[in-house]
């Protein structure tokens, strides 16, 4: 809940990197929450489990009209992780 409690309490522009299974809060609560926060998010998340659990958050984040990159799959590489900061930031900064 500190995730969402913090993106209320900020203004602006904001990539969250969610991790599809995490113990308080996973990525398809985190993507059910989201809408109710106003302000212009982007959501990647990310998984080293079955990709079916990412497709779900997938779908609920799409149904709640959350703009979501693709997920990452665990190991992601440094480099691999630069480029899609680099896609992201060039996202965020085209929306504000």
């Amino acid at each position: 809940m500190d995730l969402l409690n913090s993106l209320k309490q900020e203004n602006g522009a904001a990539l969250v990197i969610c991790d599809i299974q995490m113990p308080e809060l996973d990525g398809m609560d985190v993507a059910y929450h989201m809408p109710a926060i106003k302000r212009y998010l982007r959501i990647r998340f990310i998984t080293g489990g079955p990709h079916a659990d990412a497709l779900a958050a997938r779908l609920i984040a799409d149904a709640n009209d959350l703009n979501v990159g693709r997920f990452l799959t665990k190991p992601i590489t440094l480099s691999a992780f630069k480029e899609v900061l680099s896609e992201e930031a060039k996202l965020l900064a085209a929306a504000v």
